[in-house]
């Protein structure tokens, strides 16, 4: 008994030595993980390639003039969330990320003085920086109040100058009506029917790692292998001591 007792507690010690490499499940309501189809694996929406964007087997290239359209996303139109995890090869001076209305207004990347997340409603509000070139996990949260955009874990901007443009019949994504588009590329969507708050945003964002509702997470880094090692080896001292001690 001693000894399932010494062994629980060397478990136990272990387990807290480890980091939190599962972060928290946030459930979205619709998940296209794009991996080889454009199917929604919990059902009920429907993601359409617009012009000749290409589906891959592990994501959606597209060039200007190319993106998705999104239906029958959401309950309430006006009290969403949206998760993207994509890039721009290059960009305009604007260059569309998504928009519900069919007018200039909407979510875009800005390269005035830098790239930047941009939110245009008769008005630029710019946002934190963006790199072209880079995967980058970006969250559009919006309630009754106004709207948070989420940039890799963290608040890029929030507006309460928002309007029809992000009340969607359809979403739209990466298509705008002025051309002002840009290539790229993009490895998955969801959607939540609520505005998440920045703890649900930061732990979709695993640290870098994101991944679509029943994905697998990426390789631990090599800190998290070094806690993971110091653990075991921990947990295998005290079994020992335990165990000399016992005899």
């Amino acid at each position: 008994m001693k000894l399932k007792t010494a062994a629980n507690a060397a478990l136990l010690a272990m387990a807290l030595s480890i980091p939190a490499a599962a972060h928290a499940v946030v459930m979205p309501d619709h998940s296209f993980a794009l991996d080889g189809d454009l199917a929604d694996s919990i059902g009920g929406a429907t993601l359409s390639l617009v012009g000749s964007a290409t589906l891959g087997a592990g994501g959606v290239a597209f060039d200007a003039g190319e993106g998705l359209s999104l239906t029958g996303a959401f309950a309430d139109p006006a009290v969403y969330s949206v998760e993207i995890f994509f890039r721009f090869d290059s960009a305009g001076a604007y260059s569309r990320i998504l928009n519900g209305s069919g007018t200039d207004n909407g979510l875009y990347v800005h390269s005035s003085g830098g790239p930047k997340v941009d939110y245009y409603e008769g008005g630029a509000i710019d946002g934190a920086a963006f790199s072209l070139g880079e995967m980058h996990h970006l969250v559009f949260s919006r309630s009754t109040a106004g709207a948070t955009v989420y940039l890799d874990g963290a608040s890029a901007l929030t507006t309460a100058a928002f309007g029809s443009s992000t009340v969607p019949g359809a979403l739209l994504f990466f298509i705008d009506d002025q051309a002002e588009e840009a290539p790229g590329y993009v490895d998955f969507i969801q959607t939540y029917d609520r505005a998440l708050t920045g703890e649900e945003v930061a732990s979709l964002y695993g640290g870098g790692q994101p991944t679509p509702y029943g994905g697998v997470g990426g390789v631990p880094e090599p800190a998290t292998w070094a806690l993971m090692i110091l653990g075991f080896a921990g947990a295998g001292a005290a079994l020992r001591r335990r165990g000399t001690a016992l005899a």
